[in-house]
């Protein structure tokens, strides 16, 4: 049941992203794309399970690279940091070696998952800290990106263990694996909510103050 919400989550999201395209800023359609490939990575994902038809995975070793390039762009249209974009192409090329020397596409991708939380955390700390800074006449729930930091901070905090213990400790179910895959789970929730929150907001950004 718990995972059926979830999805349902994820095609609302869609649903409200794609009717909001024409207002929507630069981060939030990269972030929209992401919800739409998420959808389907999930989806996909559920049905190789469903009919044990998954042999390894591969799709998870594609869909994070994407995940961050995607995610990284959106900060970057609005941080400017070049070091932003000197990232992106880094973090592709690590996920490649990886998946080629360390991890293949026989284990899943927890190395890449790891690092990536981690600089999806320094992303939205360089959000915040740049939104506490600005002068603007703007209400801060009024930039949709905080809510999406809000929302992307806390699953990267909560999660961290998780994928970084997983092929250790929860590569077989236990206890610790159940309550884990529910924080998982409940943060996901919490997140694409803030997702559908940030398409529906004003959508200002931090780069408004500078017209």
């Amino acid at each position: 049941m718990y995972i059926y919400i979830y999805y349902g989550i994820l095609f609302i999201g869609v649903i409200v992203g794609i009717s909001k395209i024409p207002i929507l800023n630069r981060s939030n359609k990269a972030f929209l794309l992401l919800l739409l490939i998420t959808f389907i990575h999930e989806i996909f994902s559920y049905f190789l399970r469903e009919y044990k038809l998954q042999k390894n995975f591969l799709h998870s070793h594609i869909f994070h690279p994407i995940q961050f390039i995607l995610i990284g762009y959106a900060y970057f249209q609005e941080l400017r940091y070049p070091l932003i974009k000197r990232i992106i192409p880094i973090m592709v090329l690590l996920a490649l070696v990886l998946t080629l020397f360390v991890q293949p596409i026989s284990q899943y991708d927890t190395y890449f998952i790891n690092i990536e939380l981690l600089i999806f955390s320094f992303f939205c700390i360089l959000y915040f800290r740049k939104l506490l800074l600005i002068r603007t006449e703007y209400a801060l729930f009024s930039f949709s990106l905080f809510w999406i930091s809000c929302g992307l901070l806390l699953f990267c905090v909560s999660n961290l263990f998780y994928f970084g213990t997983f092929n250790t400790f929860f590569n077989e179910k236990n206890d610790w694996q159940i309550v884990f895959m529910y924080v998982r789970l409940f943060t996901n929730y919490i997140l694409y909510t803030m997702l559908i929150i940030a398409f529906s907001v004003k959508q200002h950004t931090l780069n408004d103050n500078e017209r």
